[in-house]
Formats: C-alpha cells, structure tokens, sequence
C-alpha cells in the first residue's frame, strides 16, 4: 500500500471518530471525551523486536493472525495454511485451518483435530500434545477441549499435562478463570473444576422441560455466575458464591427459545451481566436484581471495557456490519456507530481502541477534555 493509502486509511479513522464525538457530545456526560488516532502498522510489514515489559495486542484479520504493541511495534504477523493437516501429517483441503489466539499463547489448529503445538507469541513452544483436540487459552493459562467435547485438559507451564477431567455430558458453554474452570453441560448441568483437576462444584439448573446450558459467563471476581439455559421455557439464572458452593441468587423466565450458543457477558466489576435476547441486549444489575436493556439485536457481541469513565463500551455484530456501542449502565445509550465495510477486527485494552481492516491496524485512544 503507498503513502496515499495510508494517509486515507488514517483520515478515514479521524473521520469515524469525530463523528462519534459528535454523537457523545450531544448528550450530557460525566466529562466530554474525544479518541485520538495513534498510529497504523501494516501487518505485512516486517516484524521488529519489542522489550520486555511492552504488553501485546492480538489480532486476526482474514487469514492473518499475530501481534501488536501497544507502542505500534509489529512483534508477529503469520498466515494461516490453506489447509489443515490431517492426522497422518498430509494435507488436508477438507479440514480448514483456525487459530486459537490469546494475549499469550496461540495454536493453529484444524477442524480434524491434529496434533497441537501452543506456542508464545515469540514462537517459542508452550506445550505440545500428540492427542487430538480444540485449543483454548484464557487467563494465561492453556488447555485442549477433547474432539467429543466432553472432556478438558490443561497443561502446565513446563508443558507437560497438569490433568484431564471427564465431564458427564457433552460440554455446550465453557469459561476459565484463574481460580477454577466452569463448564455448561448439555444435561443442564453446570461443574466447576479447580487448579488440581477436581470438581469443586455441581449445579444443576432444572426448571425447563430441556436442560441445556446455551450460554455462561463468570465475572471478574470468580465470585458470580450468570447463565441463559433450558429451552420450553428459557431461563436466565444468575448464581453467587455462598461459602465452597454457587447457589442461586435470581432467576428469570425468558421469552427467547435459542438454539444455539448465546452470547452472555460480565462487565469488568461484575456488577452487570449482558445477554442476548430478540428484542435486544438484555442487562441485568446483580446490585438491584433488576433488567434493562440495550436496543440493539444481536445475537454476538462483546463486552471490550469498562473504564473509569464509567461508561462500558459494546462491539455488536449486526446484519449491516459491526457497530460500536457507547452504553451508560445499565442501558443507557450515549451513542453508537456502524463501523466502516471491511472493519473486521475490534478490541479493547485499557482506554485505548483497536481497529483492523484490511491489511492495518490501528490505534485510538480515549482522551478526556
């Protein structure tokens, strides 16, 4: 891309955002803010080393996954293969290749299943295991999700497997903190599992003629757990640590009947839990036990901030795009804006924001005036 490409993808970002502050500042504020554009990398460039102590940005546009500094250094940029590798070490143009991808850790992987090499965003291996299975990292810590689906390991920082637990039914919703891990069941079923590989807890949710955990979600603190479950009728449950156990703190009947995974949400204090319905973004405050919600349907969203500003800010997949949602909690919206075509990569990191198109990355930072 030449310079004047460059200069337009620039301008383009200032120009989004100064739309937004157009929207933000027609409704009052706890203070006015604006987002200042801090730089472009393109992610074909070359990668430079970093130091030690900057954090990583991941990222994944189209088929290329890697990793940003937060001062703009490109410390890796890698392709995915065409292909997928089947259990024999040959090529497979059956089984497409993915990458699971945190800020520490990623694995490509494919849908077959092959064996697994994680590695740290240096290249340096993490772990390798010759057993099939789906990578999944959170929290700094590394495991693989069995192809059945019903069995979890994680693996040590010495990479060596720490344990493996057997669930009693295939697993639909799975969440990990660095206390203990979480897994919905397809029986209804909600176990918490420690550091050690041993069930720590066991809930069974009830209450609809089909027990399944379509959606679940831990906050921050480890201390809550909120749930969308069951189908004839959907329930949403939020639990709360009472002593060694969870138990339930409220409940609600839903007027949704998904199918499918739903996206379920905690803000970064834990207070709100965000969930999708069909009229919109549900919220319920575990303060007050009561709902309000955001007038955006979508059915995958994420929850990228809650600054201290204390406004929470929401990235919405729509049938027209991706959409930036500023909310007030619960639900008051101070404004939204449908991103650009081609905008494929939106994240979060303190009060600085992340957009990708193409083959470039930005950055903009919130800024107070």
């Amino acid at each position: 891309m030449n310079e004047e490409r460059r200069r337009l993808y620039v301008v383009m970002l200032v120009s989004l955002f100064f739309l937004v502050y157009l929207f933000a500042a027609a409704t009052p504020l706890r203070s006015e803010f604006v987002l200042d554009p801090r730089w472009v990398v393109d992610i074909l460039g070359e990668a430079t080393t970093r130091s030690g102590n900057e954090n990583l940005v991941p990222f994944r546009l189209g088929d290329r996954f890697g990793y940003i500094g937060e001062n703009g250094s490109l410390a890796a940029s890698m392709r995915l293969p065409s292909s997928g590798v089947s259990f024999e070490g040959k090529a497979d143009d059956d089984s497409p290749s993915d990458v699971a991808l945190s800020d520490t850790a990623f694995a490509v992987y494919s849908s077959d299943y092959m064996r697994i090499e994680a590695k740290a965003p240096d290249g340096s291996t993490l772990f390798l295991s010759d057993l099939p299975g789906i990578p999944y990292f959170s929290n700094d810590r590394r495991f693989l999700v069995s192809p059945g689906m019903d069995a979890i390991g994680e693996y040590r920082s010495d990479g060596y497997l720490a344990w493996n637990y057997e669930f009693p039914a295939i697993i639909t919703a799975f969440e990990a903190t660095r206390e203990f891990t979480v897994a919905g069941l397809m029986n209804g079923m909600v176990e918490g599992v420690d550091r050690n590989g041993a069930r720590n807890f066991s809930f069974e949710t009830g209450g609809s003629r089909i027990p399944v955990i379509y959606g679940l979600a831990v906050s921050g603190s480890g201390d809550a757990i909120a749930l969308v479950c069951g189908l004839d009728r959907q329930r949403f449950i939020y639990l709360e640590r009472k002593g060694g156990d969870f138990r339930v703190a409220h409940h609600r009947y839903l007027d949704s009947s998904y199918r499918s995974p739903v996206a379920i949400r905690f803000s970064a204090d834990g207070r709100f839990a965000y969930f999708a319905q069909p009229e919109g973004i549900s919220v319920f405050d575990a303060k007050k036990r009561s709902f309000g919600s955001v007038p955006f349907v979508s059915t995958n969203f994420d929850v990228l901030t809650e600054g201290g500003k204390g406004f929470v800010i929401l990235s919405s997949s729509i049938p027209e795009g991706r959409m930036i949602i500023c909310v007030d909690p619960p639900g008051r919206v101070i404004f939204s804006h449908l991103l650009p075509s081609g905008i494929s990569f939106v994240a979060m990191r303190g009060e600085s924001l992340y957009l990708g198109i193409d083959d470039r990355v930005a950055r903009l930072d919130f800024k107070e005036e």
